[in-house]
């Protein structure tokens, strides 16, 4: 068994919490979560903060993030550390109240507003009684004030990019075990490849969960898809600049597939749609809030946000003049969502703050178009590709940049590349993918080393997008010809060909109907969706037979390394 496989790690890791979780050994269970950073087990941190265990609390949450990370995570800590505080001097404890106020919130205390709060709370050691101050509107009881507190936290942690994918268990299921008992038998056999394994490949749509989600009227060729971060609705991008959103009203746990249906704002005749006019390039780009209410998008002219309930436009912003360039890709910046971040046709990043676009910087380095943008909170980095296979790391806090690196190209091979570099974050927010379209990669964000790599080994097989599941084990990526690719994530290897017949064999359409886009959902790790040519959508779920494939063939001379990385 390879153990210094990172997605094995993670397999082993999620199956040991599992483990503990049943058996009962809670406080084990929870030093794991702590040490791997892997589940952030929402419930158990609520229960320690309605029974005041403070200290205990903060040592949990500790081991996921600090005070410094970004805003949520500050606003967690000083509330954590305000409602120690108001309990120490609510029990008459003034020693320990000031030693709180001393060593834990004065941390707090270092913009203007952060101070004058700093100096109130000194004030309340003044008091007989804390609930003399009339402002703080503070309970008589301790249980009602921690609850209120509580939903204060709650909503900070749910916002805060640094818990994304953390804060839902992923579904164990028998393949986790199966991959490490594969895992072994391929090390045992890694000596021996003269009894080739066939890559399996499924063509009956028996073999799959198919869900049709209704034909919108204003559908178009699907060019991006995205699901919310709650992973109850799913939003699309056409080729004529339209937004269109599906959502589940009552997502069942139950039931996979539950009626979708189309969302429309309680206004019928608002949309939200990019003006194409000022497009000069066949770009598509959008990014969603961390609160999923606003949609950051361009079609390759203005720039728009719009709110996601509503569709109200909230900003339509031409890039200022000297610019004078097309936007290509966006992105929030995720400790702060006022901040977007823009890749332009000219080869620039250009960083906004919405409340003062005419003070926005440039991020320069790139030598062709900017095609894509990913941020990682824990490294406290952006990444940014380019139509050259150009990637550079930049310092997300100083905004420098810090390294580059030029992805191996292909086309003295096999012809000319038929699209830009896609770059995605792995959950762990320490490695990402690389995609063009006759190669997926995955590098170590740090230092831009690569992991694994996978070159397509047929010229007429071309990677159209790919994407990770949501445990980061899996990628998904979609094939010109209509065929979706499971791949494992870290050793990037094909497990398994998902044929068109079986993605398409329910829905009667031309051979000219293919799928265009893909993208995985953010809680279930077996199911993604397709977006096609014609303007429909699919969302599939693997069954139980696809997910326990056995091991791929070996690797022949037509898929192995060609060039060196």
């Amino acid at each position: 068994m390879n153990l210094s496989d990172p997605s094995l790690q993670t397999d082993i890791l999620y199956l040991l919490l599992k483990f503990f979780h049943e058996k009962g050994w809670k406080e084990s269970a929870h030093m794991l979560e702590r040490e791997s950073r892997l589940y952030f087990d929402i419930k158990y941190f609520e229960e320690m903060v309605l029974a005041g265990k403070w200290d205990d609390t903060e040592y949990y949450l500790s081991g996921f993030t600090k005070v410094d990370d970004n805003m949520h995570s500050r606003k967690v800590f000083f509330d954590l550390r305000k409602m120690k505080y108001y309990e120490a001097l609510d029990s008459n404890d003034g020693a320990k109240a000031l030693d709180i106020l001393k060593k834990d919130l004065k941390v707090f205390s270092f913009s203007q507003d952060e101070q004058e709060l700093f100096n109130e709370l000194t004030k309340l050691l003044t008091l007989n009684n804390l609930r003399e101050n009339k402002t703080l509107k503070i309970p008589e009881d301790a249980i009602s004030a921690r609850k209120i507190i509580w939903e204060e936290i709650k909503k900070f942690i749910m916002e805060n990019p640094v818990f994304k994918g953390k804060l839902v268990f992923p579904t164990i299921e028998d393949h986790s075990l199966n991959r490490i008992h594969q895992s072994d038998i391929s090390d045992e056999e890694s000596s021996n490849k003269s009894k080739p394994r066939r890559l399996p490949e499924f063509f009956y749509p028996s073999q799959c969960k198919i869900c049709t989600l209704p034909r919108h009227p204003l559908a178009d060729k699907i060019v991006r898809l995205s699901y919310n971060n709650a992973g109850n609705k799913i939003l699309a991008l056409a080729s004529n600049g339209h937004h269109l959103v599906w959502e589940w009203p009552n997502p069942s746990s139950q039931d996979v597939f539950p009626e979708p249906q189309i969302y429309l704002p309680r206004n019928r005749l608002q949309s939200m749609k990019n003006d194409l006019t000022r497009t000069t390039n066949n770009v598509s780009s959008f990014d969603i809030s961390n609160s999923d209410e606003f949609l950051l998008s361009t079609s390759g002219g203005n720039i728009y946000i719009f709110n996601m309930s509503s569709f109200k436009t909230m900003l339509d912003m031409s890039l200022p003049i000297p610019t004078l360039s097309a936007a290509t890709c966006v992105a929030y910046y995720p400790l702060d969502n006022n901040v977007i971040v823009v890749g332009m046709d000219d080869s620039n990043i250009m960083v906004f703050n919405i409340n003062a676009i005419e003070r926005g910087f440039k991020l320069e380095g790139h030598s062709k178009r900017v095609t894509s943008l990913a941020f990682s909170t824990r490294l406290n980095i952006l990444v940014s590709a380019d139509e050259n296979a150009q990637i550079f790391v930049w310092d997300a806090i100083k905004w420098k940049r810090l390294r580059d690196k030029l992805m191996p190209k292909r086309s003295e091979i096999m012809g000319k590349e038929i699209s830009g570099t896609e770059i995605q974050f792995n959950r762990d927010l320490m490695h990402f993918l690389a995609v063009r379209s006759r190669i997926l990669a995955m590098y170590k964000a740090k230092d831009l080393k690569v992991v694994n790599h996978w070159v397509v080994p047929d010229p007429g097989m071309l990677i159209k997008q790919a994407t990770f599941s949501c445990d980061g084990m899996s990628v998904y990526a979609i094939f010109v010809n209509g065929s979706v690719g499971i791949f494992d994530a870290f050793k990037v290897v094909m497990r398994c060909m998902i044929n068109p017949s079986a993605l398409l064999s329910t829905y009667r359409c031309s051979p000219s109907v293919y799928p265009l886009s893909i993208i995985a959902h953010p809680l279930k790790n077996s199911q993604f969706a397709v977006g096609l040519t014609d303007g429909m959508v699919f969302v599939f779920d693997k069954k139980k037979s696809i997910i326990t494939m056995p091991e791929p063939r070996p690797r022949t001379m037509n898929d192995s390394c060609i060039f060196k990385m």
